[in-house]
């Protein structure tokens, strides 16, 4: 029952706004880096993304505690997916819609597929909610990656694998020339 409830709560409980501007980005310089990166090596994004979109789905991010190293994962998936477009033409038969490419059964947990804030905070929660499990069937180096694989694509078996948005990403955090901390 509790896991039925859970993602709506999260969900209901994170009231950001619709987009966050460029003075205010959820994690200063980190943020801006993120976009500015993901903007400019999006193969399939078209000319003109809004920074303050980006910045939207990156908020989501924070809100929901993913660790630093995953910064961009959201970018990651939504730029593969969808090319940062938030009403994309349907993929995978016209069963996939929206920006994360979102399956109808999605639906059952109350998010709009079509609106990128919805879905980018129930992707978001699914795979904070598989964590655990991921912890324990991969080890502590591969739980987030597990289980955003698992979300991404279905778990296959549940086995220990990296989505290909984790590439990405990671080619992404090595353009970046990050501020000393």
């Amino acid at each position: 029952m509790l896991k039925k409830i859970l993602p709506a709560l999260l969900m209901v409980t994170i009231a950001l706004p619709a987009y966050a501007s460029d003075k205010n980005n959820p994690c200063g310089e980190r943020c801006k880096r993120i976009v500015d990166v993901a903007i400019n090596n999006c193969k399939n994004a078209p000319k003109g993304v809004k920074k303050e979109f980006l910045y939207s789905l990156l908020a989501q991010e924070v809100a929901l505690g993913v660790p630093d190293e995953y910064r961009g994962m959201v970018l990651a998936a939504a730029c593969r997916e969808s090319g940062y477009r938030a009403v994309p033409r349907p993929g995978d038969g016209g069963n996939a819609v929206g920006l994360l490419q979102m399956w109808p059964w999605w639906e059952r947990f109350g998010i709009d597929r079509r609106d990128p804030i919805s879905a980018t905070n129930g992707w978001l929660t699914r795979i904070l909610m598989n964590v655990k499990r991921a912890r324990r069937m991969c080890g502590k180096k591969m739980q987030y990656r597990a289980a955003w694989a698992w979300v991404a694509s279905g778990p296959k078996g549940w086995r220990c694998r990296s989505p290909r948005h984790y590439w990405l990403m990671k080619r992404w955090h090595r353009k970046i020339k990050w501020p000393s901390q």
